[in-house]
C-alpha cells in the first residue's frame, strides 16, 4: 500500500469516527463492523447510505477522486478486522487528546 493509500484509509477512519460520535453505537469497532457488513451484503439502510455518502463526499473533496475509486477504499476500510478498527480508534483518540485543534469543527 502506498503512502497516499494509507492517508486515504486514515481519512476514512477519521470521518467514520466523526459519524460514529453522532450515533447510538457503543463502540467505534462495532459501528465500523456493522457498516461494513451492510456494505458487503448490499443491504444498507437509508441512514447507512447517508453515512457512506458523507464519507465519499469528504474523501472526494480532499483527494480529488471519483466515487467509484473512493468506494473501493471505503469498502476496503470497512472490511478490516475488528482489531484493526480498534487500532484506528486508538490512533484517532490519541490525536484528539493531544491535538484537539485538529478536531475543533467536528
Amino acid at each position: 500500500m502506498s503512502k497516499i493509500d494509507n492517508y486515504i484509509i486514515l481519512s476514512i477512519a477519521d470521518k467514520a469516527y466523526e459519524i460514529f460520535k453522532e450515533t447510538n453505537f457503543s463502540t467505534y469497532p462495532s459501528f465500523c463492523k456493522k457498516l461494513g457488513l451492510a456494505i458487503s451484503s448490499d443491504t444498507m439502510t437509508q441512514k447507512e447510505k447517508f453515512f457512506v455518502f458523507e464519507i465519499l463526499s469528504e474523501i472526494n473533496l480532499i483527494y480529488g477522486l471519483k466515487d467509484v475509486e473512493t468506494f473501493k477504499y471505503v469498502k476496503a476500510f470497512f472490511t478490516l478486522d475488528v482489531e484493526e478498527f480498534g487500532d484506528y480508534y486508538r490512533y484517532i483518540k490519541t490525536m484528539e487528546n493531544y491535538h484537539p485543534l485538529l478536531f475543533i469543527d467536528k
